[in-house]
């Protein structure tokens, strides 16, 4: 991968790699600070991948993905199949990537569940629940009707991040399991209407 310097550009090396601009292969000053900063003796080029990681691709993405949301941008996120851990990750790399932010309950009340953006009426929708059965029953799911569940944080007045701690995207993709607790395809596709008409109304 190249980086490419303009001549008002300081060096390389007194810049962040997210402050590089990347042209497909590596090679000269971006090379060897790579080489410096992910080998050590004693573990070789283990640290190479934190390198990486930590000064490559995490500053870009969150310039790529949250410096857009304040500008602007809004960004729909699902927990697959109700994923508990990855409701937590994606709790924690939200409060990490916005400072002073954290993801609160959309309120019921909220429009963007009503009709005011040109949507859905999405103030209750069919939640799939898995119920366990016992050994001599499969596995089935109860739908329900809820008020939906999002999440969201908010950046002067707007819903920037709108996220869903219940399936959307396998209910999108019409892969949604018996065991995958999440909205039904139809109201999965209203969830998502209704944050696109809202995020293009903004």
């Amino acid at each position: 991968m190249l980086v490419t310097e303009t001549p008002t550009q300081p060096p390389v090396a007194d810049r962040r790699p997210a402050e590089w601009t990347f042209h497909g292969d590596t090679r000269g000053d971006e090379y060897a600070w790579l080489a410096d900063k992910g080998y050590d003796p004693e573990n070789g080029a283990r640290p190479l991948a934190r390198v990486i990681q930590d000064e490559v691709k995490r500053p870009l993405s969150e310039e790529l993905l949250f410096g857009k949301l304040e500008r602007g941008g809004t960004l729909l996120a699902d927990s697959i199949c109700a994923s508990k851990s990855f409701t937590e990750s994606f709790r924690h790399e939200i409060a990490a990537a916005l400072p002073g932010k954290q993801l609160q309950a959309i309120p019921a009340t909220d429009k963007l569940f009503t009709t005011a953006y040109g949507g859905y009426d999405i103030r209750h929708v069919s939640l799939r629940d898995p119920q366990v059965a016992d050994n001599s029953q499969p596995v089935s799911a109860r739908v329900q009707q809820v008020e939906p569940q999002l999440e969201g944080v908010q950046i002067e007045g707007r819903w920037a991040v709108v996220f869903s701690p219940f399936d959307i995207s396998c209910a999108l993709e019409s892969h949604q399991g018996i065991g995958c607790r999440g909205y039904t395809q139809q109201d999965a596709a209203r969830i998502g209407l209704n944050v696109l008409l809202y995020s293009l109304n903004q």
